[in-house]
């Protein structure tokens, strides 16, 4: 697991937004999508629940458990 993809993940659960985490992080909003997209892909499951402008983090998003 590659930590710029963990903080990434961290950025958008603190922030609520795709958009605001790639701002505050200074890195384009396509980036911020590929890195959750392998995150997820990498975990196998869904991390967040999109919504029109917001997004809340999913159970499986919570799991600290990585079995």
């Amino acid at each position: 697991m590659d930590w710029d993809d963990l903080r990434v993940f961290l950025q958008v659960v603190r922030s609520g937004q795709m958009a605001a985490a790639a701002r505050l992080l200074n890195l384009d909003h396509s980036t911020i999508s590929r890195r959750i997209a392998r995150l997820k892909g990498q975990v196998g499951a869904t991390l967040f629940d999109r919504t029109a402008r917001r997004i809340s983090i999913t159970d499986d998003g919570t799991n600290t458990d990585p079995h």
